[in-house]
């Protein structure tokens, strides 16, 4: 099994600048370190992280090299990540946030799904479906 983390765009230019920040920091290296540190500071101190000065000037409270993160920030890489993103989302007809992709065939998630214990439940099912399935072919 392979778990890989996507940002969202949708249309909304909040969430197109939290995809290009995301997709910023997991080029630098930074996604894993700072992801706690993000929502606590917009969930908890009320930090509005708006813009690419806002964003930048954050990070580098975090130790992030303001021009390293500019660099990626504006790079080729994150915005091809961003394109590719905004066609998955276009591909899957995703409902909303937060969902899961199973097997890259199974969507899991949108307003039957009620909580994060039934996603899980419902997503470790088409897991072994897809095993299941996966077995007879060989």
């Amino acid at each position: 099994m392979v778990f890989r983390k996507e940002a969202v765009q949708f249309t909304s230019p909040f969430y197109q600048l939290t995809a290009k920040f995301f997709y910023t920091l997991e080029a630098m290296g930074e996604e894993k370190r700072l992801n706690a540190a993000i929502f606590r500071a917009i969930h908890n101190e009320g930090v509005k992280l708006t813009d690419e000065k806002s964003v930048t000037a954050w990070v580098a409270t975090q130790g992030v090299d303001r021009k390293k993160f500019g660099a990626a920030f504006n790079s080729t890489g994150v915005i091809k990540q961003l394109e590719r993103s905004e066609k998955l989302v276009e591909e899957i007809n995703l409902p909303g946030v937060p969902a899961l992709i199973v097997d890259g065939r199974y969507l899991v998630g949108g307003p039957e799904i009620k909580s994060f214990k039934q996603m899980l439940t419902v997503a470790d099912e088409l897991l072994a479906k897809a095993r299941a399935e996966r077995d007879t072919k060989k």
